[in-house]
């Protein structure tokens, strides 16, 4: 596999490959804040405009306690047992929700104390609780049933028309306010008897189309055929009542399916779109449940929006297999939740009903104690959390400085990265200036650093400011990687500022009393110039996709590509769209914004170098691409 060493724009490009093996990745620290939670691109943010990452737990029996007539929840929803879910580093939970409970339907003959007006303040109660401290929480509408039967258990392979249409207009109505909550639409559809097919996708997506039964193997608990809700008329219901919350759409199998995801999501009319897509994953029953999988179905996904596993989980009492999806996961920068925060069994053993259930992370409410195995290896995962941004992950921490702090155009800016390691470890240290934007401008790293445990280590990186660099604030960032700089360990955080200025121009004597100018400054659409963005993808195989992007200054005309001239070309071959490019060709690009060419290395273990430059509105711009020596 091969991938990028180093960035400068405007200046430079070095990219290769690394071998060696990965340390267990650790947990991206939590958000200080869950409120306001939103999706841009793959990621969720906070109203602050943070990164938010979700690892947490489900904590289960809102569900089933209430239609089976005995309680709403099992677990405690007192500030204690807040404080021993915070003890394990989570900040999400996941409260599965039943909609006769909630919506007070089919409950004839259950206690009023437990459904309809008493169990949604139950569940509010709870859920502000969490998100008062800093908790978010997923509300999933869990068991359903159409018309008069009830929702218990087995669970049905989709939603009803009769009430899961009115509970989701009930339960966004209630939380739209709370932009800590999520909406999960569904727990597992299975559609057309479990499988991956064409009319299992479309009847996820589009429900019943016509008659009961028009959805294929959607049955009720007595197997009659039903009219069943797909997600895009659920998710129409939650947007019709004005709440923005993210909403997760969940996939096919159980959940545990993505495969054509991307091309039956619904649509969501809120703008911009504010969705996640949702799957669970228990090794090796799930019909994904290896990295093959994943890669194949899950990555295309995640590319491209937040993938939230609303429940993973492994019997036996091993977390062998689940730290596998914990591990695909982080590589990813995505969420995952664990199953289940009850005090049954993880091995099966029978409770005091004589019942068979796994999967139970603690042995005790109050103080959280995991069970044995798998509880514990969840909680010692989620133990290596960061206390907040900026701060340590339990295993690196990180600081730094910039001087001087104001640089003029054209100067060098004296980066000192500093990184302490509690571990012994082998890993990638990244250095990178951002613009006002966020936009990279700047990036170095070191490969291969060897830390013994409690070593600080500091790392000089001189930035060389371009002479056309725009005016303006900068920040410079520093993150820990693996080695194969796919999981960070600690993601890039702020160490300095850096200002950047215009020379200032030095008054110089003259004979004359007036002087004729011979050219006219440009100002506007080129004054401050604007960058030429440069972005890199690798695709592998020793090939590396950059993508040329002209950039326009705010309020002026937009700017263009004239066309891109390409130097001594060496180690290489480039293709820019179908046909190749040889060194000293000049390729015309007709005023095009974007421009996307594919370098390919030829021989492993010797330097590479393609030097170009882009030509646009504003003249033009040198840069280049290339890799040293590393083998890839």
């Amino acid at each position: 596999m091969c991938r990028l060493l180093s960035l400068v724009l405007a200046c430079g490009l070095v990219w290769g490959n690394l071998a060696g093996q990965a340390p267990t990745p650790v947990l991206a620290a939590p958000a200080p804040s869950v409120a306001g939670l939103h999706a841009v691109g793959n990621q969720i943010l906070n109203a602050g405009g943070q990164t938010v990452r979700l690892p947490g737990v489900d904590v289960t029996s809102a569900e089933y306690a209430c239609i089976q007539d005995f309680g709403i929840f099992v677990n405690p929803t007192d500030d204690a047992a807040v404080q021993a879910l915070l003890s394990w580093k989570i900040n999400v939970v996941r409260i599965p929700l039943n909609e006769d409970c909630w919506l007070d339907v089919n409950t004839a003959g259950i206690d009023r104390a437990f459904v309809g007006a008493n169990y949604r303040t139950a569940v509010i109660v709870f859920v502000d609780r969490l998100t008062a401290a800093g908790i978010a929480v997923i509300v999933d509408l869990h068991w359903s049933a159409p018309g008069a039967v009830k929702a218990t258990d087995p669970q049905l392979p989709m939603a009803d028309r009769d009430h899961s249409l009115d509970f989701w207009t009930s339960v966004a109505g209630t939380f739209k306010s709370n932009t800590a909550v999520i909406f999960d639409l569904f727990n597992e559809p299975f559609p057309d008897d479990n499988t991956d097919t064409i009319l299992a996708w479309t009847c996820l997506r589009d429900g019943s189309t016509g008659a009961a039964g028009s959805c294929p193997g959607v049955v009720d608990q007595n197997g009659n055929k039903y009219k069943a809700a797909g997600t895009q008329e659920m998710l129409n219901a939650v947007r019709a009542t004005g709440a923005a919350n993210l909403v997760m759409i969940p996939g096919v199998a159980f959940t545990g399916v993505l495969s054509r995801w991307l091309d039956f999501k619904p649509t969501d009319p809120l703008k911009p779109e504010n969705l996640a897509a949702s799957v669970h994953i228990y090794p090796p029953g799930s019909q994904c449940s290896d990295l093959a999988c994943w890669d194949t179905n899950n990555a295309p996904v995640a590319a491209k929006y937040p993938l939230i596993a609303g429940e993973i989980g492994q019997e036996s009492c091993a977390h062998d297999k689940i730290d596998k999806v914990i591990d695909w996961f982080e590589g990813k920068q995505q969420h995952y939740l664990a199953w289940a925060w009850w005090t049954e069994s993880c091995d099966g053993t029978p409770n005091a009903l004589g019942e068979k259930n796994f999967y139970g992370l603690i042995k005790d409410y109050d103080t959280g104690a995991p069970t044995t195995g798998y509880g514990q290896g969840f909680k010692d995962r989620l133990a290596a959390l960061a206390t907040g941004p900026g701060g340590g992950n339990g295993a690196y921490s990180i600081s730094g400085s910039a001087a001087p702090p104001t640089i003029t155009r054209g100067g060098t800016v004296a980066i000192a990265a500093r990184v302490t390691s509690t571990l012994a470890s082998t890993v990638v240290v990244n250095v990178e200036a951002h613009d006002s934007a966020g936009n990279k401008v700047f990036q170095k790293f070191f490969d291969d650093v060897a830390f013994t445990a409690g070593q600080t280590q500091t790392f000089n990186v001189d930035w060389p400011v371009p002479a056309v660099q725009p005016v303006g604030a900068y920040t410079v960032l520093v993150g820990v990687f693996d080695q194969q700089f796919e999981t960070p360990l600690l993601d890039n955080q702020k160490v300095a500022d850096v200002n950047v200025v215009a020379a200032e121009n030095t008054p110089t004597a003259t004979a004359t009393s007036t002087v004729t100018p011979t050219a006219t400054v440009q100002t506007g659409p080129c004054s401050p110039r604007p960058a030429v963005g440069m972005t890199t993808r690798v695709l592998g195989g020793g090939r590396l996709e950059v993508t040329v992007k002209a950039q326009t200054n705010a309020g002026t005309a937009s700017n263009a590509l004239d066309n891109i001239t390409f130097g001594p070309i060496q180690n290489a071959s480039v293709q820019l769209g179908a046909s190749g490019v040889a060194a000293g060709a000049t390729v015309p690009l007709g005023g095009a914004s974007t421009a996307v060419f594919v370098v390919t290395r030829q021989t492993a273990g010797q330097s590479t170098t393609v030097p170009f430059t882009v030509k646009d509105a504003c003249g033009a711009w040198p840069t280049f691409v290339g890799g040293g020596p590393a083998a890839f």
